[in-house]
């Protein structure tokens, strides 16, 4: 990884993992754009919840615009939060940035989304309803990239799945670790990890309602780490 961050090296500030007001966010697409200009951001993606939108009409001279959204599953087949059990949050960067496909179209996950708009969109994989479960979870991983999406593992440690299930996945791009203020001097020691994944290193602000617009999160080279941080600092995802 660190062969790739160097002095010579031109470096990119990107975000990679934001939500607007089009699901759980508290700022418009617009109003996104125009605070990461402002605070010198090279590449912005905003990865609404279940919500594939193509904002590239938005993108400057200086801010690129990338197109993806946050999959996620869930125990419940009515994608009922439970926060005592374990779930799992996909980023999905689509390579082609008017690609807006939905990956294991199930409605009962399309919670921001208009209905309507969302059975309009590309459906790819026959997965049927989402079901929770190693196997399936892999199938959705790779119905995603042969459509054309980058995945990334978001915030393993407050997913509480099982460091076997974690470390089983094939296939990642990246992991993104989100940490509460209280725990950033240790994020080195709060990394669970997947198989197989390229490296890559950023910083990852949010926008979300249940954190800081400017709490840092990291997306980092995947590697093996304990199952930790329970979710005591964000329930309402």
């Amino acid at each position: 990884m660190f062969a790739y961050i160097t002095p010579q090296a031109k470096q990119y500030r990107a975000n990679l993992h934001s939500h607007s007001t089009l699901s759980d966010g508290r700022l418009t697409p617009e109003q996104l754009v125009e605070a990461y200009r402002e605070a010198g951001y090279s590449i912005l993606a905003i990865t609404d919840h279940e919500a594939p939108y193509d904002h590239t009409a938005l993108s400057t001279p200086d801010l690129l615009l990338l197109t993806g959204y946050e999959a996620y599953i869930r125990p419940s087949h009515t994608a009922a939060f439970d926060p005592f059990r374990p779930e799992i949050h996909l980023n999905l960067l689509a390579k082609d940035p008017h690609n807006t496909a939905i990956v294991g179209f199930d409605p009962n996950f399309c919670k921001y989304m208009p209905l309507k708009v969302a059975q309009q969109r590309k459906h790819l994989g026959n997965l049927g309803p989402r079901r929770y479960y190693r196997a399936y979870v892999q199938e959705f991983m790779d119905e995603a990239r042969h459509g054309g999406y980058l995945v990334a593992y978001n915030h393993p440690c407050w997913s509480m799945e099982a460091e076997e299930d974690v470390l089983s996945y094939q296939g990642c791009f990246s992991l993104a670790l989100s940490l509460p203020a209280a725990a950033r001097a240790t994020w080195p020691f709060l990394i669970s990890c997947c198989a197989g994944a390229s490296s890559c290193l950023s910083t990852e602000p949010t926008t979300t309602t249940t954190r800081s617009p400017l709490a840092p999160c990291f997306v980092i080279p995947l590697g093996p780490g304990p199952r930790c941080w329970p979710r005591t600092w964000s329930t309402s995802r």
